[in-house]
């Protein structure tokens, strides 16, 4: 892995954790049913950037 990925996987991350944490106090403020599309949703985005990333990386 170069360097330019290993900065490119840390913003990854560092975005991540911003969108998970503001999800889960948007979750906390609707229904349970609601959190758990929402947590769908940021979880087939999420397997999506990962996929996209190790298309990238060929």
């Amino acid at each position: 892995m170069s360097n330019t990925q290993g900065i490119v996987i840390a913003i990854v991350m560092a975005i991540i954790l911003l969108v998970t944490g503001a999800a889960a106090q948007i979750i906390g403020a609707f229904s349970s049913v609601f959190g758990w599309v929402l947590g769908g949703l940021i979880g087939i985005c999420l397997v999506l950037a990962i996929i996209f990333a190790g298309f990238n990386k060929r």
